[in-house]
C-alpha cells in the first residue's frame, strides 16, 4: 500500500470523516471531485484485495456519517418549523372536542399572578 494515490485517498477519507463528526461540512465541499479522480486513477495504480477493502470500509463509513448528518439536519429543520407555527398560531380544542386553531396576536389569555 505504498501507491500514492491510495496514500492520498486514505488521507481525503480520514480528513472527511473529522469533518463529519465535527459538523465542519464546509470543509466537505472541495473533496468531492479529488476523490473521483483519485478513484478513477485506482485503476491504474492497482491496489491489492485488502487495501481495496479498507477503501470501501471507509467510504462506506463515511456515507453513513454523512447520512446520520443530513437526517439530523432534516430533523433540526421540521423542529424549527413546527417552533415556528407554534410562534405563529394557538391551537387548542373547542368545547366540543374539535381542534381550533386561533392566530397569534388574537389570545385572551389571562395572566395570574
Amino acid at each position: 500500500m505504498t501507491d500514492p494515490v491510495v496514500h492520498r485517498l486514505l488521507r481525503i477519507l480520514e480528513v472527511e470523516r473529522a469533518a463529519l463528526l465535527s459538523g465542519d461540512f464546509d470543509r466537505l465541499r472541495g473533496f468531492d471531485a479529488e476523490k473521483t479522480e483519485l478513484i478513477d486513477s485506482l485503476e491504474t495504480a492497482r491496489p491489492d484485495a485488502e487495501t481495496l477493502a479498507l477503501l470501501s470500509n471507509l467510504v462506506q463509513r463515511n456515507l453513513a456519517l454523512a447520512d446520520a448528518a443530513r437526517r439530523g439536519i432534516r430533523d433540526v429543520a421540521e423542529r424549527l418549523k413546527a417552533v415556528g407555527r407554534v410562534q405563529k398560531s394557538f391551537e387548542t380544542y373547542s368545547r366540543d372536542g374539535s381542534r381550533v386553531s386561533v392566530p397569534s396576536g388574537q389570545h385572551d389569555l389571562e395572566k395570574r399572578a
